[in-house]
């Protein structure tokens, strides 16, 4: 969000910037998750859902810009074979969201379908990366 307001003179200038984020956010999420797969437990990650704003130039920008988060997530899920959860495929219309940037009941409730499905569904004995929505 705070990157929303900076001013840019070029498109490269933006997508330089986002490339810089991008690339910060690869460096601390690969240690995290090197981190995290070192205990040797099953592992899921999750991608980053998109907001539900009302301002649709806003929608657009920040769905956007999550777009450089979650390849990070998905390039990162499958170089470590952990199955990802893409909440982006969850949360996909207005009433799963209580506000435009949290779930709401029944957003809560397909969420929690989803990861049941996947905790059924996926063999943690085997390094795989499957994406579940």
């Amino acid at each position: 969000m705070n990157l929303l307001g900076q001013s840019a003179s070029s498109f490269s200038q933006v997508l330089g910037t986002l490339g810089e984020v991008a690339a910060q956010f690869r460096a601390t999420y690969h240690g995290l998750l090197a981190e995290v797969l070192s205990r040797q437990l099953p592992t899921v990650v999750c991608t980053i859902y998109y907001p539900s704003f009302d301002d649709t130039d806003l929608q657009r920008a920040t769905s956007a810009g999550l777009t450089f988060f979650n390849d990070v997530i998905l390039l990162e899920a499958t170089q470590s074979r952990v199955p990802v959860l893409d909440l982006r495929s969850i949360f996909t219309q207005s009433h799963h969201y209580a506000n435009p940037i949290e779930p709401s009941e029944s957003g809560g409730a397909k969420l929690a379908d989803a990861i049941g499905k996947l905790v059924v569904e996926h063999d943690f004995s085997q390094p795989t990366c499957q994406i579940y929505f």
